[in-house]
């Protein structure tokens, strides 16, 4: 929700007619926008079944990246109005290739069966209810930002990438038992405070989250921290 796609979905037209589209051009450039982003989706089903999911979250977020920073530069006016339509494009298909099915296909492939459901659930609605702030939020960034307000954004997908890169397990050709040892190896890295992790026992004796013998309550809920993470 923080990557901008359901910012430039919501509000395309209206930014482009800021930009200095006439009213007609911004319209037929958002149905481009939708139109890319829905060829996108059927594409990315496609591929879920044979890309790591590291690298669809990463080249997903890198586009959100790149795209926001054009925008910003649009809105700057150091680059033409056409560029901020290409931003946008580029912003709805970056975020249909990775960032929107591997919500719901991350729950699926990091949770046991029993917990899917719930897993699956609580992610949309957390994930809906955020892109409501967003979306209603976007008004103030307008506001506040001026120019500058795809910046948080921006931001946002450079701590994703960061987040990608250091803490998501890779379920793709590993069963739910190595899924959630490299989660237990991601918290073991944690501070002793932070999710649970650390190395050290608290004063009750408790063993480090790099554990084997953590109890399956525990390994859900630090994969349910790092799935809403």
């Amino acid at each position: 929700q923080l990557s901008g796609a359901p910012v430039i979905c919501a509000y395309s037209t209206d930014l482009m007619y800021a930009l200095g589209f006439s009213e007609l051009e911004a319209m037929y450039g958002s149905l481009t926008i939708v139109c890319f982003g829905g060829v996108t989706c059927v594409a990315a089903t496609a591929m879920l079944d044979s890309l790591p999911r590291g690298s669809l979250l990463l080249g997903s977020a890198g586009g959100c990246f790149a795209a926001s920073l054009v925008e910003t530069a649009a809105f700057r006016g150091d680059l033409p109005p056409q560029a901020a339509l290409a931003g946008a494009v580029v912003f709805v298909v970056a975020a249909a290739a990775g960032l929107a099915p591997l919500v719901t296909v991350l729950a699926i492939e990091y949770f046991e069966q029993t917990d899917i459901e719930i897993a699956a659930v609580l992610n949309l609605m957390l994930a809906n209810a955020f892109g409501l702030c967003v979306l209603y939020g976007f008004a103030y960034f307008l506001e506040y930002l001026g120019d500058d307000c795809f910046l948080p954004s921006t931001a946002a997908m450079a701590l994703f990438g960061a987040f990608v890169l250091g803490c998501v397990p890779e379920p793709l050709g590993h069963s739910k038992d190595e899924v959630h040892a490299q989660a237990r190896a991601v918290l073991a890295r944690c501070p002793a405070r932070c999710c649970g992790g650390g190395g050290d026992a608290d004063d009750d004796g408790a063993k480090s989250g790099d554990d084997s013998d953590a109890t399956p309550l525990s390994t859900v809920g630090s994969l349910a921290a790092l799935a809403a993470a």
